[in-house]
């Protein structure tokens, strides 16, 4: 499996009752250079998993989505070089977050609240909006 991509995970507050596509195109719009191996639909959801994932510890995401559950339980999962946090989420939420067990370790990039007037309702070209911010963080 090729490892030479960065492995970013993605949070957010994630409705796909609007898109049910939405998640898995984003997770395919951001390959090949990155790799969501990590997506919470939640800051509930990102609570109980990153500080594990961060750990290096094996996480089934609650989504469902992310490269490190095709990795199974005989490798050990990628640890996300820098997290999504999305624009439907509050600054106070994305801090808390923040502020969890290995948060302060890797950067971080909110996107900005007025997503849903730039990009629509089904969202499209978001993740070319996302591969640009992680672009500017320089990420190897």
């Amino acid at each position: 499996m090729q490892t030479s991509n960065i492995p970013i995970l993605i949070t957010g507050r994630v409705n796909l009752a609007n898109d049910p596509s939405f998640a898995a195109r984003i997770v395919e719009g951001l390959k090949p250079k990155y790799d969501v191996v990590h997506f919470c639909f939640s800051p509930e959801a990102f609570v109980e998993e990153f500080p594990n994932l961060m750990k290096g510890e094996s996480v089934t995401p609650s989504s469902a989505l992310g490269s490190n559950i095709q990795r199974g339980k005989s490798l050990l999962p990628r640890k996300p070089v820098a997290v999504i946090a999305g624009g439907g989420l509050i600054d106070e939420e994305v801090a808390a977050m923040q502020a969890l067990e290995g948060g302060d370790q890797i950067p971080w990039v909110h996107m900005p609240k007025d997503f849903r007037t730039r990009f629509g309702p089904q969202m499209i070209g978001l993740e070319n909006a996302m591969a640009e911010r992680l672009d500017a963080l320089n990420l190897s």
